[in-house]
């Protein structure tokens, strides 16, 4: 009768310890699905840029800055920190070469946050690795409206190495192409290359040299 009872008990707690081993544990969380990849300030200048860069590039957005820029160190301790600073960040847009697909510059789209002292700060790191690694990094203040001619310039003065803005930093509100006070025509965006005023950026008529109209940028 003994032997029974332990069996009995045995078989119980078994039952009892098979029923919470097979229970599956609660969580607070849920995943789900977001409506885009980009947000809608993000979307519309993609569709602009889309349209500025033409038929030779391909634009890619949220990419990891760790799967454009490597890290360069002399031990693994080293490059663990520098790559710690860039494996959570994205750059907002990356521009390839259509065919090859090799990276040709980086894009970023500052909004209002980008004024917020830590957005600063990655900002500045983010200028910094850009420099290092010889990536032209272009950056643009967001706006409700762009200007799809003066964003083709400045992506074509960026990658040329031509843009000399200190602060590489554009901002589109002031840059809508005025008209040209001689023939009317729009005007686009032009960097003097001789002279005093040699590395300045001026407005400059697409008709030059048949028409030599000029504006201060």
């Amino acid at each position: 009768m003994e032997i029974l009872l332990v069996i009995i008990c045995i078989v119980l707690i078994w039952l009892w310890v098979d029923r919470f081993r097979n229970r599956s544990p609660k969580v607070a969380y849920q995943y789900h699905t977001n409506n885009g990849l980009f947000s809608a300030a993000e979307l519309a200048f993609l569709k602009v840029l889309d349209a500025a860069i033409g038929e030779d590039y391909r634009i890619f957005g949220k990419v990891r800055i760790a799967d454009v820029i490597n890290v360069n160190a002399k031990s693994r301790s080293d490059w663990q920190i520098g790559f710690n600073q860039i494996c959570a960040k994205h750059f907002d847009y990356v521009l390839c070469d259509k065919v090859s697909y090799q990276i040709i510059a980086a894009i970023e789209l500052d909004d209002a946050s980008h004024q917020e002292a830590q957005r600063q700060q990655r900002d500045a790191l983010i200028v910094q690795i850009c420099n290092e690694a010889r990536l032209p990094l272009i950056q643009i203040q967001a706006s409700r409206t762009y200007n799809q001619q003066v964003l083709r310039e400045i992506i074509q003065l960026k990658i040329s190495g031509e843009a000399l803005s200190e602060t590489n930093v554009f901002d589109i509100k002031a840059q809508n192409a005025p008209h040209c006070p001689q023939c009317a025509s729009k005007m686009m965006l032009r960097k003097a290359k001789q002279g005093k005023n040699s590395g300045n950026l001026f407005w400059g008529c697409p008709n030059f040299p048949d028409c030599k109209g000029t504006a201060k940028f």
